[in-house]
């Protein structure tokens, strides 16, 4: 993946997304941002986002946010 163009690795992303969601349909990438860590490693793995903590609590006007979090807004579809 690092030889590759932002672009293209945002094309690959989408590819991806739709060949393992069954979707041939056009999709238009509105906005995307590739990050390049250099000798970095992911802490994620298929399946794990099922069993991350929720954004929201049990706390008034508090709410988690970071990487490790799933966002209650979104959803697989």
């Amino acid at each position: 993946m690092i030889p590759l163009s932002d672009e293209e690795i945002a094309q690959k992303c989408v590819r991806n997304v739709k060949k393992a969601l069954g979707d041939d349909s056009e999709w238009e990438i509105e906005h995307f941002e590739v990050i390049r860590a250099v000798k970095a490693v992911t802490h994620f793995k298929v399946g794990s986002h099922k069993h991350r903590p929720r954004q929201t609590t049990s706390v008034e006007n508090l709410m988690i946010a970071g990487d490790w979090v799933r966002d209650v807004s979104s959803s697989l579809r």
